[in-house]
């Protein structure tokens, strides 16, 4: 029993994870929609940290398409952040 008590923990924290993930991807895409903040290191930074806090959430939740997707969205804004993409 106490092994299912323990699975729940780590799937309950993987899912808070998920939750503050999704708030820095949706908050950074809204923000800078508005036009509050640049399309710059700020952006890239929240999208690549709550892609990533996805990616866990989707792994411990066995969710491997979602976690592909995030796993992208990680890349794009890492290589975003390094200036991959500059004009």
């Amino acid at each position: 029993m106490k092994g299912t008590d323990n699975e729940t923990g780590r799937q309950r924290r993987a899912l808070n994870l998920g939750w503050i993930g999704m708030v820095l991807v949706v908050g950074a895409f809204a923000t800078a929609n508005l036009g509050m903040i640049d399309r710059s290191g700020l952006y890239f930074g929240a999208t690549a940290l709550g892609s990533v806090l996805l990616c866990v959430a989707n792994f411990a939740r066995v969710n491997y398409p979602s976690l592909a997707l995030n796993a992208i969205w990680t890349l794009i804004a890492i290589a975003s952040l390094l200036g991959a993409f500059a004009p």
